[in-house]
């Protein structure tokens, strides 16, 4: 009985609250305008960089797309109609920014492929599938990358890679080095 006088007293009854004028708000409501407002301009400037990102991912759709386009040209008449139907595919607006990063890493899995016949490489062996671009993005199998180059970069550096190994990695993966060699 005594653990449930303490908690009763604790709690402020509603008359009290009605002679006193207390409320049992740790903030006064007029905080809570402020409060809203504030949460409000946080959303909108996530909001404003989602927008940015995903302007960003559609105006490098439209290079590439145009990219494809260009390289399709030389593709026989099967391989170029199964290319016009996975272009349409992607070219439908993604509802989100997961499906246009998914649509943007398509593309550039399909302009690495042009010349090493794609069509015949699933998921791109037949007409694109129903699914989100987000599943077919999945099931695209990675690309191997030839280190033989930056293994001999590396080989006929004079000092065995050492200011390469202090370079910054570059955003885009592409760096440029000029080997200058003394007059003697």
């Amino acid at each position: 009985m005594q653990h449930n006088e303490s908690s009763k007293r604790n709690v402020p009854k509603e008359a009290d609250m009605i002679v006193t004028g207390k409320s049992c708000l740790k903030k006064p409501d007029r905080n809570l305008g402020h409060y809203m407002h504030r949460n409000v301009s946080q959303y909108r400037q996530e909001g404003g960089e989602n927008q940015r990102k995903l302007k960003n991912l559609n105006r490098q759709f439209e290079r590439d797309i145009l990219h494809l386009e260009n390289s399709i040209t030389s593709l026989e008449v099967p391989e170029k109609s199964l290319a016009t139907e996975w272009m349409s595919k992607l070219k439908a607006r993604p509802p989100n920014m997961n499906e246009a990063i998914a649509r943007n890493y398509i593309l550039t899995y399909m302009l690495r492929l042009t010349h090493m016949e794609m069509f015949k490489v699933k998921p791109f062996n037949g007409p694109p599938p129903q699914n989100a671009l987000s599943n077919i993005s999945s099931a695209i199998p990675v690309l191997s990358t030839n280190t033989k180059s930056i293994s001999d970069l590396y080989c006929d550096s004079m000092d065995n890679g050492a200011f390469l190994n202090k370079l910054a990695v570059p955003r885009d993966g592409a760096f440029f080095v000029m080997h200058l060699l003394p007059n003697l």
